[in-house]
């Protein structure tokens, strides 16, 4: 017999039996999986849609929102991942593949964004094609093969071919201590000359090595000497544990930048908008 009403929606005074009790009445063999409702005496099937009562529907509203806002986007596949929220993916060169770089511009593949990694190192950019993983970090080495076959993350040593047009170029180089304790900002140095030679309008730099305050100025005052066009630069220092890299990325504290512009702090906001929770901030400051 068909419900009354739609044939979907039980009648306001009908009551829920499904999957939350029946009142004590059992149903008939073979209905006990569908979803039904107590009209009077009589217990009728309705269907998929079942409305339960309002205590009931708030409770698990209240718990898919908890759900939902502690899952990260980068834990799905990426196919499955919401990117109605982008204009567009973005075209990422990450300069360095040691851990910080390795790791974030992974990670940036991973949400959906076109990353180059950029090194000198011709062997190990060659292992890194082949899948060999120069770092220990679990889960890192399966992200990676996944996004080159996915064509969304590429290495190489051509700075020619990678970096003109990209949206950012993150330096993300050693910075190890001298003898003196200092932090050796040489191989820093010789990555901004190099950048000048390739960089176009439009391109934000962006520093996640570990450098000494004042550093993200100088690096903005030695490209706008080198270029014939305005420059904008940012900072945004990475601090990841060993072995939890991934999680420390993907699940961060909060992230902070130093910018020169508004445009840069919104775009490095919209690049770390999958990784963001409401109750993880992004802070935005100057680029001391």
């Amino acid at each position: 017999e068909k419900p009354p009403g739609n044939g979907t929606q039980p009648p306001s005074r009908g009551i829920c039996l499904a999957r939350i009790g029946t009142g004590g009445r059992r149903l008939p063999p073979g209905r006990e999986s569908y979803p039904h409702f107590l009209d009077g005496d009589r217990i009728r099937p309705i269907g998929l849609r079942v409305e339960y009562p309002r205590q009931v529907t708030s409770l698990a509203s209240r718990f898919r929102e908890r759900v939902f806002k502690w899952l990260s986007p980068c834990r799905l596949r990426p196919e499955l991942t919401d990117r109605t929220q982008r204009d567009r993916d973005m075209k990422v060169v990450m300069i360095g593949t040691g851990y910080v770089g390795l790791v974030s511009g992974t990670c940036f593949s991973d949400s959906g964004n076109n990353v180059t990694c950029v090194d000198i190192d011709e062997a190990k950019i060659r292992r890194l094609r082949e899948g060999e993983i120069p770092i220990y970090e679990p889960g890192l080495s399966e992200m990676v093969v996944r996004n080159v076959e996915s064509d969304r993350l590429q290495f190489t040593t051509d700075y020619a071919a990678a970096v003109p047009g990209a949206d950012l170029v993150v330096i993300a180089v050693g910075t190890p201590q001298s003898g003196s304790g200092a932090a050796n900002l040489n191989g820093l140095w010789r990555v901004v000359d190099t950048l000048a030679q390739h960089l176009t309008p439009g391109t934000i730099v962006v520093t996640k090595s570990t450098v000494p305050v004042g550093t993200n100025r100088k690096i903005y005052d030695r490209l706008s000497e080198l270029l014939d066009f305005e420059v904008e630069v940012a900072s945004n220092p990475e601090f990841l544990k060993e072995g939890a890299a991934i999680d420390d990325f993907t699940k961060p504290d909060r992230v902070v930048v130093g910018v020169t512009s508004e445009r840069a702090a919104q775009v490095l906001e919209e690049l770390h908008r999958p990784f963001l929770r409401t109750e993880r901030p992004f802070l935005s400051m100057n680029l001391e």
